[in-house]
């Protein structure tokens, strides 16, 4: 992926602590995968409360993936970011 290992730790670790405004929200998990296909599977077995995707990935692209996701449950929100 084009996304950098401290760009995903950062994300993780927004994503994972308290709200500085409201500090007894609730923390999320946050999972990655490999490229595209990883994420589908993913997808498919967990249950999802948002998606970020890089636009370049292994194999499928971001937006492919993104379709796919949307086809599969169109009500997940997803949020598409690029290194370029």
């Amino acid at each position: 992926m084009d996304v950098s290992l401290e760009s995903i730790a950062l994300i993780q670790k927004m994503l994972c602590s308290p709200n500085a405004l409201q500090p007894q929200s609730k923390k999320h998990e946050v999972f990655s995968a490999a490229d595209g296909e990883k994420a589908l599977e993913f997808f498919e077995t967990h249950d999802v409360d948002l998606v970020l995707l890089d636009y370049k990935m292994p194999g499928m692209d971001g937006g492919t993936v993104a379709r796919e996701m949307k086809r599969r449950a169109s009500t997940v929100p997803i949020i598409m970011i690029s290194g370029n």
